[in-house]
């Protein structure tokens, strides 16, 4: 099963952010109404909040 992964923009991932942050809606609700997988809507959420940095790029190689 090798597929390409989906690759959202910027735009996109804000407003999906939005629904939860601004408009109350629960992260399970969200990403259901979007067909956006949980976890990779929480990573944006997360993103957003520590300031667009990703969990990956705050990593150092130590860390790895």
């Amino acid at each position: 099963m090798s597929g390409k992964r989906k690759q959202y923009t910027q735009e996109v991932k804000d407003s999906a952010v939005k629904l939860v942050t601004e408009q109350g809606y629960q992260l399970s609700e969200a990403s259901r109404n979007l067909g956006v997988n949980i976890s990779v809507l929480r990573r944006w959420k997360r993103a957003t909040e520590t300031g667009g940095r990703s969990c990956v790029t705050a990593l150092t190689n130590e860390d790895l």
